[in-house]
């Protein structure tokens, strides 16, 4: 504590303290430009210690990383860190295109980190070239030729197609064929598969991995899917490049088997069948053309005849095909999948085997069971 200095008054000899008027505001001054200098170091400090060198960008899958840091960069003074984190979480940002809302956090004075929160793709329809991208609601998001890489191509969909506007629903008469696609769509993320196409028929839902196809039926995707990895992993290591159907349409966890049909049947059940109707035509046609007197003979004939031809055109001899939706029975070779597929768990599908039968086709199994 400072002590008071007095002074005596040489007019009437009183004795007074000594003003510090002068002290004060030295004092006071002296205050101001130690506060003004702590201000412009401080923001000194802002400037070179908070500038941006790293962007991490996480949350992303249709959006690249540089498509981000470009966006980011377009404002002159998104090389501040703080100006940044400020801007992003405090202000009404306009996003980029595919994006919903981006948050960002410092990891440090001069790294930032921007999570991003994408839009809901489902897929897209083919338009002529142009890539109409819509979410689980039907609602489009976009319309480009740009490829957006892991976005299916969905067909089927019964969509008025003559006037696509951007943040509306598309028009069409099976609305739940979004919902089902949408489901799809997300165990196709949830199982780390990438289907080149979703076709869509009514309810009913088919996925087309290359040369495989895999039909799911209207319900129970989940516990469907589950299984799907497993399968064409085993399917595509011992017979590789072999195409055909994966029936899933009524699979369910209890069930014992599922049923695989090789292209190569589908093939030959398709020429069966072609031959099958022309030996018919032919022989309403000859029918037609018989005469009243030897009608019933000649048809009769001819009809033993075309029988004849439509099963050397099968291979020779007769054959039965399996139905597609899981009835082994018959010659033709088709692929029984055999087992629990789940074990019991929810959407937890375990390994399967493959064996072949010259009679029966192909048995994927678990549990070393094989389906006869």
């Amino acid at each position: 504590m400072q002590q008071q200095r007095y002074y005596t008054d040489q007019d009437d000899g009183i004795t007074r303290p000594r003003k510090r008027r002068r002290k004060r505001r030295r004092s006071g001054l002296s205050r101001a430009v130690i506060i003004l200098l702590g201000i412009a170091i401080a923001l000194l400090a802002i400037l070179l210690l908070f500038h941006v060198r790293t962007v991490n960008v996480t949350g992303n899958q249709y959006c690249s990383e540089d498509e981000v840091r470009e966006w980011i960069a377009k404002d002159k003074y998104s090389t501040n860190s703080i100006y940044v984190w400020w801007k992003y979480n405090f202000t009404d940002v306009e996003q980029l295109l595919l994006v919903d809302e981006t948050e960002v956090t410092l990891q440090n004075p001069w790294t930032i980190k921007v999570n991003v929160y994408e839009k809901s793709i489902v897929g897209y329809l083919d338009l002529n070239g142009s890539r109409v991208y819509f979410d689980k609601d039907g609602v489009v998001i976009l319309e480009t030729t740009d490829v957006i890489d892991g976005v299916p191509c969905v067909e089927g969909i019964d969509a008025d197609t003559t006037k696509i506007v951007v943040h509306e629903v598309l028009k069409t008469t099976n609305k739940e064929a979004f919902a089902n696609v949408a489901e799809v769509s997300q165990n196709l993320k949830k199982e780390e598969l990438t289907a080149t196409k979703i076709g869509v028929s009514g309810k009913e839902i088919t996925l087309y991995f290359d040369s495989i196809v895999v039909s799911l039926g209207s319900k129970n995707f989940g516990d469907k899917m589950a299984q799907i990895p497993p399968i064409l992993e085993k399917l595509k290591e011992l017979y590789p490049g072999q195409g055909g159907t994966l029936h899933l349409e009524n699979y369910t966890a209890d069930q014992s088997s599922i049923s695989f049909t090789p292209a190569s049947v589908e093939q030959a059940a398709a020429e069966a069948a072609a031959a099958a109707k022309a030996a018919k035509e032919a022989k309403e046609a000859a029918a037609q053309g018989d005469t009243a007197e030897n009608g019933t003979g000649a048809a009769q004939q001819e009809t033993a005849v075309d029988e004849t031809g439509a099963d050397a055109a099968a291979g020779g001899e007769e054959q039965t095909y399996a139905d597609p939706t899981g009835d082994t029975s018959g010659s033709a070779e088709n692929t029984t999948i055999s087992g629990d597929g789940t074990n019991g768990t929810e959407n937890q599908s375990t390994d399967w085997t493959v064996t072949e039968d010259a009679n029966t086709g192909w048995n994927i199994q678990t549990g070393g069971d094989t389906a006869q």
